[in-house]
């Protein structure tokens, strides 16, 4: 019987006047029946490159010039476009990091679901909205009825993805390619997905070839580790051996990045409060054509102090409201009910011309590096549009700009050049030293990390204390990972469906959880009894 997956010496070009030649070289990874293989490695090894080429999805400008990828024992380098598509979906699917990039933005999820049986099987339309609402609950989804309805913007990141997750399995094939599939899901969502993904390899025989950056996923869910660096494979073994006894230098880097689970001893901030809430509520109502409007509610009652010097994690799982809490505080969308002081001005009703002076005391870093910059400015445009929009003459903010790629640790030179010419954590510092150009007295950082891999990501969390320590600042740090609120924050609040439901000192919230949903979260960080020395 033909295995999952057969990769035999592939090699992929790079574009003339790169890095590097190849973007892949000589690589041979073969997934068996039921097989789980982890891929690991650092932004730019090659990892979604060779994910890519597995589907037929690379761009010409990327070229395979060796090997095999034999998929059920056909080779798809070179199969035409309508051989690819008949392969898609029915003997291999993929999920991919980005939900909001890969979903059709003008069609209902459930429509999309539906799609890809309609596309692949004879089913009629009552069977095909049958196995899609299955598809939506298998991934663990509330209301999957309503998910059915929704469009892609109306529900959150998480759901997105596991919306994305459910077009790919809906057919259950052969062999999952599954690019960062839990990046942006929180851990109980993410046991859940990882739990279904173990389900549908061992019950099904599907063959997942797994590319993550969390180590605490690989231990979760790997049967076998295959490291990439530079597009070279370095080090391949079963779980136990490569994250139990790491032979390259570059796999015990990799392990040593990985953030600890033991929050360190830090004495409390007892400093000014600069940022609070009261009361904060925020609520929608969904017109309808015909009919009743529906009411969501996204957050009942926030109540949170912020003072300075101080890192605040708020954590809950996708869904929760915890973005929303923050744009409200931003006044990015407008709150429902309760009050929002910054540095002891109230700001929840505050018009847009009385607002704008104490706009520069809080800025906001997104999620997502790459769509946080405009492609079309160089990245110093939009470092020094902030302070000249507060009447800061040119000459200073370029200096001021200058002076802050420094600290983010990057060559001022850099400033001249465009996003795309960036990786993913360079963009990340962009976008931080964007938000400090105006001297906020409060940071909002909105997943910051969560995109990134392992080493890229301790050195981000790394910088973000530093910064922290030398201005000062204050940070509210939403973040789904537990391990990075461990290692960054002093207190944690814990989300639940709208509600704050626990709030404590780091280490209180880690090693005594009080709420259950808080030992619930807690409970389901993947990889908590790692076979690895490094993070724990």
């Amino acid at each position: 019987m033909t295995t999952p997956l057969a990769i035999d010496g592939l090699s992929v070009a790079l574009p003339a006047g790169s890095d590097r030649a190849l973007a892949v070289e000589a690589v041979d990874i073969g997934v068996g029946r039921g097989e789980i293989v982890c891929l690991v490695g650092e932004s730019g090894s090659g990892k979604s490159v060779i994910a890519h080429a597995v589907m037929g999805l690379l761009p010409p400008s990327l070229p395979v010039v060796a090997g095999r990828i034999g998929v059920g024992g056909d080779d798809v380098v070179g199969m035409t476009e309508s051989a690819l598509r008949a392969l898609r979906c029915t003997r291999m699917a993929m999920i991919f990091q980005e939900p909001m990039s890969a979903l059709n933005p003008l069609m209902r999820c459930g429509d999309q679901v539906e799609e890809v049986l309609a596309a692949h099987t004879a089913m009629h339309a009552d069977e095909r909205r049958d196995h899609a609402l299955q598809a939506l609950r298998d991934t663990g989804l509330d209301e999957p009825a309503r998910m059915m309805a929704s469009f892609p913007h109306e529900i959150s990141g998480g759901q997105r993805q596991r919306v994305m997750i459910a077009m790919a399995l809906v057919l259950s094939p052969a062999l999952l390619v599954a690019d960062e599939p839990t990046t942006a899901l929180d851990v109980t969502t993410q046991a859940q997905i990882l739990a279904l993904v173990r389900r549908l390899a061992h019950e099904h025989g599907t063959g997942v070839l797994f590319i993550t950056h969390d180590f605490g996923v690989v231990a979760e869910i790997a049967d076998r580790v295959v490291a990439l660096q530079r597009g070279r494979i370095v080090e391949s073994g079963t779980c136990e051996a490569v994250l139990g006894h790491p032979q390259h230098s570059y796999t015990r880097l990799m392990l040593s990045a990985v953030p600890s689970l033991v929050p360190p001893q830090r004495a409390p901030v007892t400093s000014r409060v600069v940022l609070s809430t009261s009361g904060l509520g925020k609520s929608w109502t969904r017109r309808r054509l015909f009919g009743a409007g529906r009411t969501v509610v996204a957050a009942v009652d926030v109540d949170l102090e912020l003072r300075r010097g101080e890192v605040l994690g708020l954590v809950g799982e996708s869904g929760s409201g915890k973005s929303t809490v923050a744009r409200c505080i931003a006044r990015l969308i407008e709150p429902t009910s309760g009050t929002i002081e910054l540095d002891g001005h109230p700001i929840a009703t505050l018009g847009v011309r009385a607002l704008r002076p104490l706009r520069r005391k809080l800025q906001v870093v997104f999620q997502d590096p790459y769509r946080s910059l405009d492609p079309r400015r160089r990245v110093g445009e939009s470092i020094i549009e902030g302070p000249m929009n507060y009447g800061v003459p040119r000459s200073n903010a370029q200096q001021r700009a200058r002076e802050l790629m420094h600290l983010v640790e990057l060559d001022a030179r850099a400033l001249e050049r465009y996003p795309h010419e960036f990786s993913g954590g360079q963009r990340q510092r962009l976008c931080i030293a964007r938000a400090l150009a105006l001297d906020p007295d409060v940071l909002i950082a909105d997943e910051p990390v969560s995109a990134l891999d392992v080493t890229v990501q301790a050195k981000v969390l790394a910088l973000l204390a530093d910064i922290r320590a030398k201005l000062d600042l204050s940070i509210l740090f939403i973040t789904h990972d537990l391990r990075v609120a461990a290692q960054l924050c002093d207190r944690i609040a814990v989300m639940q469906r709208g509600r704050i439901v626990e709030t404590g000192s780091t280490r209180e919230v880690f090693t005594e959880p009080r709420h259950p949903w808080t030992r619930a979260l807690v409970a389901a960080i993947p990889g908590q009894k790692p076979v690895w020395s490094g993070g724990g």
